[in-house]
């Protein structure tokens, strides 16, 4: 598969093979002669004989095995795939030896001689994955490496350029659909190039590149050891090919050449049965002074009684009208759904149940920004509307799978404050229907919902949607934090996919395009200058705050004292922002999770002591948060 001087994948190391223990007077007839992979290395300082061990000139054997080599003279310290920051401490007067950031400790210490440094053949070829043996009658040492394998390619994700598309697929899995078989072809072909690629010098790649995240069922590492799963990035610039191991054991990248450009020519072949990338536009960070936490807080948390029963709390539904709040909720009762209602609230503290007909089995609810309600089904699948107070529900929707056991309708309503007619939903997983898992529309008040693809393309689909963010300040626009996916046919569940970081569309869901570095979205409020919009992201250990106005490019950031994945606001009072996080050694085994308020847009925080689960709500008005803790929902005074 691969010839002996095409061992690609010699950064893929483990230590522990034999070494090879050589006589004294082997050595006194004639200089010894090295090999390596099968091609002889003629180095400037021959090998030579120290205390049983056969000295040899380190670089020459490790750059002929791919390994990159350089000199620390502060630490005295040859590294081998090793970065300086790795190395601590000087070595004294013996050379230090690292090997991809593990110390060596060689029974005989490296030794110079003619400028060159010599290390004992057995230590330098177990370090790096090789094995030794000794040809008495040629008189020479052998190192040789088992060799590499990958394969099969099941995942493929393109990061750069824009757009992130990429496709899955089981090896297992037969198809009978023209795209699938041509798409597994696209990959094997991947494979056969990457393979067939020569080593090449340890060089920047220049121009224009493609970035991808490669997932295999299997490879075989420069040991022979078998691993059951891999990630890899490769990145490709004309002939040049970067490979790096992502999530798993420690290696050194491999630097490849494609003479023919063959790599290339195969990312271009599997980009061809895709289809075209999202629009993407990159966001502009501008920091701002690090946001403070206050040492002393009168900020405490006090539960409110609800009066709500336990069971599986759905989605928070606002009442755009009266403010006041409304959930579908599913008791913990015998049988397989428990018995299924809604509860209102107007404060957030007083719940009370509301009269729907016996044959109803709610499992969402929601508004309109005129105050038309909305109910999904769980026994029908079917959609509700009713207007006012109303207690007359028009059936809108009829669920496409009547037959099925399981109905999964819509589990989230979102109104567009700027026009009535206007409602979203989201549907959460049925693999069987074409529009689930996107974002279902209605024009006209919810009486009839319709779901158009995503780009002018019906195929493609949200996938797994977190959560959908109608714009108050900006008429049409709305925000997506979701995959997208597209199905193949009914007949399958395996597809093309993206992973934007959010989506955004500004003419109400039709067009979208991605917006690159903000980490994640939160949320979309105004105020009386307008839009204010909310998202964060981590880097090194350290938690962001970003903030936007209507311009959804221009964003400020501010590091946190703490902690945190999430952040929520109150749409109607942008600035009271709130988090649930941690401070303190990120190393404790069970750092303690707070609540953090900020009233000033993000600039300083307060501590409202011990807190679980997830922001649902903040309610700046009546001072509540709503917490969800597991499935159920938790109402506290701040």
């Amino acid at each position: 598969m691969l010839n002996a001087p095409r061992r690609w994948m010699a950064w893929m190391l483990c230590a522990g093979l034999f070494g090879t223990a050589i006589p004294n007077e082997t050595f006194a007839a004639s200089p010894i002669a090295l090999e390596v992979n099968g091609q002889v290395v003629r180095a400037d300082v021959p090998p030579s004989l120290k205390n049983g061990r056969v000295m040899v000139p380190l670089r020459w054997v490790a750059e002929a095995l791919q390994a990159d080599v350089q000199w620390d003279g502060d630490k005295r310290a040859v590294l081998i795939d090793t970065s300086a920051k790795r190395v601590t401490g000087k070595e004294g007067r013996d050379i230090g030896l690292w090997v991809e950031g593990r110390k060596l400790a060689p029974d005989v210490p490296p030794i110079v001689q003619k400028g060159r440094t010599l290390v004992s053949v057995r230590v330098i070829a177990e370090a790096l994955g090789a094995e030794v043996q000794w040809d008495a009658k040629e008189r020479k040492v052998v190192v040789t490496r088992p060799e590499a394998t990958l394969g099969p390619i099941t995942n493929v994700i393109w990061v750069e350029p824009a757009g992130n598309w990429g496709y899955a697929r089981a090896p297992e899995y037969a198809t009978r659909l023209e795209l699938e078989r041509k798409q597994g072809e696209a990959m094997d072909r991947l494979l056969a190039a990457i393979e067939s690629a020569e080593p090449a010098p340890a060089t920047a790649l220049a121009g224009d590149k493609s970035l991808l995240m490669v997932d295999v069922e299997e490879w075989v590492d420069g040991r022979g050891t078998r691993h059951d799963w891999g990630r890899f990035r490769l990145t490709v610039s004309g002939t040049q090919a970067l490979l790096e191991s992502v999530d798993g054991p420690e290696t050194a990248p491999m630097h490849l050449r494609s003479a023919d450009g063959e790599i290339l020519r195969a990312l271009e072949a599997m980009q061809a049965l895709l289809p075209a990338p999202f629009p993407e536009r990159v966001a502009k960070r501008t920091p701002l002074a690090d946001a403070t936490l206050s040492a002393s807080s009168s900020l405490a948390l006090q539960p409110v009684a609800t009066g709500l029963p336990s069971g599986w709390h759905g989605e928070l539904a606002v009442d755009p009208i009266g403010g006041g709040y409304a959930v579908a909720l599913t008791t913990q009762s015998p049988g397989p759904y428990g018995e299924s209602s809604v509860w209102t609230t107007k404060d957030g503290a007083d719940w009370r149940r509301m009269e729907l007909p016996e044959s109803m089995s709610p499992g969402a609810f929601g508004f309109a920004s005129d105050g038309t309600r909305f109910i999904s089904d769980n026994r029908s699948g079917n959609i509700y509307r009713s207007q006012g107070a109303s207690r007359d529900w028009e059936l809108v929707w009829e669920y496409p799978l009547p037959e099925a056991n399981d109905k999964y309708p819509p589990i989230r309503y979102l109104p567009d404050p700027q026009n009535p007619e206007r409602i979203y939903a989201t549907f959460f997983h049925d693999t069987r229907m074409p529009m689930s898992e996107g974002l279902f529309r209605s024009e006209d008040g919810g009486k009839t919902w319709s779901w158009g693809g995503v780009n002018g393309d019906k195929r493609m689909k949200f996938d797994w949607p977190e959560q959908t963010w109608v714009d108050p300040g900006t008429p049409g626009r709305i925000f997506a934090d979701a995959d997208v996916a597209i199905m193949l046919s009914e007949e399958t569940y395996n597809h093309a996919y993206v992973r934007p970081e959010v989506l955004i569309s500004e003419d109400g869901g039709r067009q979208w395009s991605a917006i690159e570095g903000i980490g994640r979205f939160f949320g979309a409020g105004a105020d009386a200058s307008g839009s204010v919009l909310l998202a964060g992201r981590s880097e090194g250990g350290a938690s962001y705050l970003l903030t936007a106005r209507a311009d959804a490019l221009q964003w400020t950031e501010r590091k946190l004292p703490f902690r945190t994945e999430g952040f929520a606001f109150d749409p109607t009072e942008p600035s009271t922002i709130a988090a649930i996080g941690y401070r303190g050694d990120p190393a404790e085994p069970h750092p303690l999770r707070e609540l953090f308020l900020s009233f000033d847009g993000g600039s300083t925080w307060s501590s409202a002591g011990e807190a679980g689960g997830a922001i649902e709500r903040v309610d700046a008005a009546s001072r509540r948060i709503i917490l969800r803790s597991v499935y159920e929902l938790q109402v506290f005074q701040y």
